[in-house]
């Protein structure tokens, strides 16, 4: 039993793509739904991952919100703790997907 009523409080995982760089990744990474191929170079061998969320370089931030965040949003208004971590390179728009407050608020 869920410790909210009808709601899996397991951990998902998202993944957001930047736009590939065509010369060199877009014959090595396919994403396609919740599934990332990876296609290595030197033997041409294919590795699957899987993920609860994945979204490309044409996603918005309302799509990601409405699929991947909302749910958490009421939880939290619920009054249950809730975590939304962001983890990526130096300037791939973590803080912009993330979303932060203009003002600061103590």
């Amino acid at each position: 039993m869920s410790i909210i009523e009808g709601t899996d409080n397991s951990m998902k995982v998202a993944v957001r793509f930047r736009k590939q760089n065509a010369s060199v990744e877009s014959d090595y990474i396919k994403v396609d739904n919740t599934n990332i191929n990876f296609k290595h170079k030197k033997d041409g061998h294919n590795e699957y991952y899987t993920y609860d969320y994945v979204f490309d370089e044409h996603s918005t931030q309302s799509q990601i919100y409405s699929q991947a965040i909302s749910k958490l949003m009421v939880q939290y208004l619920d009054g249950f703790n809730i975590t939304v971590f962001a983890y990526g390179q130096t300037g791939s728009v973590k803080t912009y997907t993330i979303g932060s407050s203009k003002t600061n608020q103590s």
